[in-house]
């Protein structure tokens, strides 16, 4: 019984370090001027999660000013989904967002096995 817990806290540390990294490498990033936007991968683990769509004059002076980071600006990330926020929801929205509450309940429950 002992090496079915062991297992399964096992199977959780894995699942909450998987979900932490997707979350660290991720994004939902805005068009400048239109209502698109995009699911990418980020250079680099960061905390930004999302940079919202507004529009170019906008773009270029939180750009300037270091609100959006230079990696956004340069384009510098890869594409995995997109969307349009004026088109139906896509597939992967949900999911996204329901990731975050996973993630959470995935490090309490890794909190609480290690107590």
């Amino acid at each position: 019984m002992l090496g079915l817990v062991m297992k399964g806290t096992l199977y959780l540390y894995i699942i909450t370090a998987l979900l932490l990294l997707m979350h660290s490498f991720t994004a939902i990033i805005g068009e400048p001027g239109d209502f698109g936007y995009q699911l990418v991968i980020k250079p680099y683990p960061s905390l930004l999660k999302v940079v919202p769509s507004m529009e170019e004059r906008a773009w270029e002076r939180a750009v300037a000013s270091g609100k959006i980071p230079e990696w956004v600006a340069a384009r510098r990330y890869v594409v995995i989904a997109s969307g349009d926020a004026e088109l139906q929801r896509k597939p992967w929205e949900p999911l996204y967002r329901l990731s975050f509450p996973l993630t959470a309940l995935c490090v309490l429950a890794s909190l609480e096995a290690v107590s």
